[in-house]
């Protein structure tokens, strides 16, 4: 199931390096989400993180203001067993935030 929303992006973070003989290449996005209320045992609001892109990611969106608000093509998808939300494209909406022209993260 592939949708679009709108989130609020607290803050994005990088990650380069080699683990045990593994190369990786990452940022995250930390976006702030709703905690499950229906059982009345949590209120407010918590932080999630998701992959958007490689290094280049961070080094295009890294001088936008935060917080700012983006909107994120997201899907959900399962092995059978567990699911995951995967992030497909990245765009802020703070304004001036992307020259035009300037692809999003993952594009």
């Amino acid at each position: 199931m592939r949708f679009k929303t709108t989130v609020k992006v607290l803050g994005m973070k990088k990650s380069v390096g080699e683990y045990e003989g593994t190369k990786y290449d990452n940022t995250r996005i930390f976006i702030e989400q709703a905690l499950d209320s229906s059982k009345g045992d949590a209120v407010g609001v918590a932080m999630e993180r998701y992959e958007i892109g490689t290094s280049t990611s961070f080094d295009r969106f890294s001088k936008l203001p935060f917080p700012h608000e983006a909107e994120l093509e997201m899907e959900i998808v399962t092995t059978g067993k567990v699911s995951k939300t995967v992030v497909h494209s990245y765009h802020p909406l703070t304004a001036g935030a992307r020259p035009a022209g300037t692809p999003s993260a993952k594009e």
